[in-house]
């Protein structure tokens, strides 16, 4: 039988996660048809290090993590806006970037393009997929009943990434998720520690002194505090 503390736990996290997920991937599913900039931009205005390799910002790469302080001249003062501008216009449509790295301030001019279902496949389908593949095994531990050794220190790993796969559907806008999933970012690395010093058994130090797993996460708890405070000023 089912412990009600772990059917609680399951049920709590199979919810966040279906929330997560589903507004995520119904605002993603929006951008299919319609022109947007050629590249991602992050919460804080920043240019996302990712997107498909004939994008036309890839020819730009170093544009990479580059803040659009600017659109055709005219100040951005929301990441969100530039979505609304770049759809006012037909796709190809030249936009002029003033873009920030680094006290250096970069001007460039790139078309729009349509965002197509296989954009959205390879893009946000991924994250889907994995994150839903990891948010599955994590609610099937949960509601394994008694959890052995190794269940215990894989579990923590599975839910972080899990919510960090699933949140970085919205990572490219409309941001609910952006400090949700900087708040997974900051704990992602101390799980996998957990991970890799408890499974499949804990290692001597931890068996002499188990509190010593809760370490990492004190300094990921402080690193996600510092994390949030500067998560929209990129500088």
């Amino acid at each position: 039988m089912i412990p009600r503390s772990h059917s609680l736990a399951a049920a709590t996290a199979a919810l966040l996660f279906a929330l997560v997920a589903g507004l995520g991937t119904w605002e993603a599913a929006g951008w299919i048809g319609k022109p947007f900039p050629g590249f991602l931009l992050l919460g804080n205005g920043v240019i996302a290090s990712a997107g498909g390799h004939d994008w036309p910002a890839h020819e730009h790469a170093p544009l990479f993590q580059h803040r659009v302080v600017a659109v055709d001249g005219q100040p951005l003062a929301a990441a969100s806006d530039l979505e609304r501008i770049v759809r006012a216009r037909p796709a190809g449509t030249p936009f002029h970037y003033t873009l920030r790295f680094e006290g250096r301030t970069v001007e460039r001019t790139i078309p729009s393009r349509l965002f197509g279902p296989g954009d959205f496949a390879m893009l946000f389908g991924v994250y889907l997929l994995n994150g839903g593949v990891l948010a599955g095994c994590a609610v099937a531990i949960l509601l394994a009943g008694r959890m052995h050794a190794s269940a215990r220190a894989v579990l923590p790993f599975l839910l972080v990434s899990a919510g960090w796969g699933l949140s970085a559907i919205d990572l490219y806008g409309p941001y609910r998720w952006f400090r949700f999933h900087a708040l997974c970012e900051s704990l992602l690395w101390a799980t996998a520690l957990q991970l890799a010093l408890c499974y499949p058994a804990p290692v001597a130090a931890l068996r002499r002194v188990p509190a010593l797993v809760l370490a990492p996460y004190a300094v990921a708890a402080v690193l996600a505090v510092v994390y949030q405070a500067v998560l929209m000023d990129p500088t």
